[in-house]
Formats: C-alpha cells, structure tokens, sequence
C-alpha cells in the first residue's frame, strides 16, 4: 500500500526547534517538511501511516428532553426566544430518525448553552441517502459542557454546515468530554460533507476532543477560522475521508495545546486526493505536529504559504 504520488508546497521552507516528536513507526515516516516563521512553527508529516488517533463509536450525552425544540417541519428557524434550548436541540433519533431533506438555521441571537447534553443533534435513517441535510448556526453559538458535544451529525446523503462561535467544556484535559463538530463514529456518513466555520471561532477543552471531526463515505470539503483546543489528542481538525479531500484553514489560527494534538490530522483510505491549504498554526504541546496527512491509496498535496 503505497500513495501514488506526494506533492507538498510551503514558501521557505525553513529549520523548525520544537521538541514536537511523534510516535510514528519508522517505515510509517515517508517525508517531513519543517517551517518555521515569527508567527507560528509548522511540523509538516505525510506518511504512509499515520499514529492512531482513531475515533471511538460515537455515544451522545442526551438527557430526556423534547425533540423539535425549534418547530416541526423540514425548514425550522431557531429562535432566541429559546434560549438557553438548555437541553440542546435534537432533530431524529436512532429509534425515530428523520427520512427527508432536513434544514436549521439559527436566527440573530440564539444562544445554545447546554451542561451532558449535546447542542445541536440530527439522526437520519440510514436509508435516506438521497437527502440533503443542511444547518446554519451562523447567526448564534452553541455552549456544551459537562462533557456535552457541539454539533453531532448522524446522516447518509449531502451534510452542509455552517457555524458561528462554538465552546465545547471548560478546562483543559477535563473528562467526560465532547467533540466540536462531528459526523465520525457514526452508522452512518455523508456522502458529500461540507463544514464552514469562518463565521465563527471554535473552542475545545477536553482530552480527545477534535474541534472539527470530519468523517464521510466521500469527498470532504473543510474551510475554517480560528480553531483552539485544549485537551491532549484533540487535533484542531481531524478528517476521515474516502474521497477527494479539501481543506482550508487560511482565513483563521489553528491552535493546539495538549499532548499528541496536531493541528491537521487526515487519514485517508480509498480514492481521490487530498489538499490541504493553511493558515497560521501553533501546536506547543508534545508530539503535535502542524499537519499529518496520511493516505493508503490518495495523493496528497500541502500548501502552507497562507500561513
């Protein structure tokens, strides 16, 4: 199992003096590129295996409370008149999951604040693959702690999200713990995903605690702002693609600050091909490189002259 090709571009390559050291079996490690500028310290891995940092299945907080928090329908607005939606807002479960197309969207001033329960939930039947799920919270933000998730997305078909700013926990390394924005450890994955977070800054906390977890049966698309997490094996985003892959994080600081929390960490399987394109990115923590791409089949290309 080889890549077919590696492309990586960065201006300047330069000498990097961290002491950012991963655990990534020697045969794994089939190129490094070090950048190193006044603003941030880039430890750039493509490898032909990349360190587990794998998913558990996906179990949510979710405290009894009523579905529909926004309205029946397939097109709901969320009000500020619900706030704080204290027991988060759930659309679907697995024993009543939604069938058809599905969109929400947060009106100006909503402001989800939830403590063990997730703050935004959609659950699609696994059949509904011809369908289009999209939410906007854009307009609003979304608080989860006690170990409650920002957004959980479990949905076959097309998944288009857009958010705003995003807090998931509160101390550093705390446990339980929740995850940014997630469709990872789910039955089932989009088909085509997309995430856009430049509307917004998103924050997390806890120990396995990816801001952005992206996982899709095929092609991923991720384009961020300002991303920051606190807890160690919490990547800034972290993406499981089966297709072509893009991300961009150009309009924002990805910034980690646990132990063994890249700030890019990509796993691919399958065909396509993955290009990544940053920004500025800080990583301080032990065994947290900039970026780890790692493909059995995809090319790969890194381009980190936004940064």
């Amino acid at each position: 199992m080889h890549p077919k090709r590696i492309a990586r571009r960065s201006s300047s390559p330069a000498k990097l003096s961290c002491n950012a050291v991963d655990a990534v079996p020697p045969k794994a490690r089939l190129a490094s590129v070090f950048r190193s500028t006044a603003s941030h310290k880039t430890l750039i891995r493509a490898m032909l295996v990349a360190p587990v940092i794998l998913p558990a299945v996906a179990t949510l907080p979710r405290p009894a409370h009523a579905l529909n928090e926004c309205g029946v329908g397939t097109t709901v607005v969320c009000q500020a008149s619900g706030n704080p939606y204290a027991g988060g807002i759930t659309y679907g479960t697995f024993s009543s999951p939604l069938t058809t197309d599905f969109s929400l969207s947060f009106a100006p001033g909503v402001a989800v604040q939830t403590n063990a329960a997730t703050g935004l939930s959609v659950t699609k039947a696994s059949s509904a693959t011809a369908t289009t799920t999209t939410l906007d919270t854009s307009m609003g933000s979304i608080t989860a702690t006690g170990g409650g998730w920002g957004i959980a997305i479990n949905s076959p078909g097309v998944v288009d999200i857009v958010t705003g700013n995003m807090t998931v926990g509160s101390t550093p390394n705390e446990s339980p713990s929740g995850r940014g924005i997630s469709t990872v450890g789910f039955p089932s994955s989009p088909s085509q995903l997309t995430i856009d977070t430049r509307q917004g800054a998103i924050v997390t906390f806890g120990i396995s605690s990816p801001a952005v977890d992206a996982g899709a049966s095929a092609e991923i698309n991720v384009s961020t702002g300002d991303v920051t997490t606190h807890g160690d094996i919490s990547p800034a985003i972290r993406a499981f693609p089966n297709n072509t892959t893009n991300i961009n994080t150009t309009a924002g600081t990805l910034t980690t600050t646990g132990q063994i929390s890249p700030a890019i960490w990509v796993l691919a399987q399958v065909t396509g091909s993955i290009a990544i394109t940053t920004g500025n990115i800080s990583t301080t923590g032990a065994a947290s490189s900039g970026i780890q791409a790692g493909s059995y089949a995809m090319p790969i290309q890194i381009d980190t002259a936004g940064g």
